[in-house]
């Protein structure tokens, strides 16, 4: 399985965002997608965001679903009741790059 470094991911989702004219997003980073992003680990398997409302989380479905060429797309993954009941909302995979993004939505903690 692959992971996400520093300079991997990141990057694109931005460029995604530009090219889709959607307004910057307030998230929180957490966990290990946060200290590779620092620099302070060197790669990590699941990225976990903390949205901070439902419209800001449909946002994010479109920005993570909406084909574009050479940029990716992450497939929505449906979890067990366990996994919800943690307050994660979604978790998304990209298959090529082998990771996940797990997307947990303020408002409904």
């Amino acid at each position: 399985m692959k992971t996400v470094t520093r300079k991997s991911k990141f990057h694109l989702l931005e460029e995604k965002t530009r090219r889709l004219n959607i307004k910057p997003l307030k998230v929180y980073l957490i966990g290990g997608g946060n200290l590779a992003l620092r620099g302070l680990k060197s790669a990590t398997k699941d990225i976990d965001i903390i949205i901070l409302d439902e419209r800001q989380f449909s946002i994010m479905q479109s920005l993570l679903e909406t084909p574009i060429p050479k940029m990716p797309v992450y497939v929505r993954q449906y979890q067990s009741q366990w996994n919800y009941n943690l307050g994660m909302s979604s978790r998304y995979s990209h298959f090529l790059y082998g990771f996940n993004l797990e997307i947990f939505v303020e408002s409904s903690w």
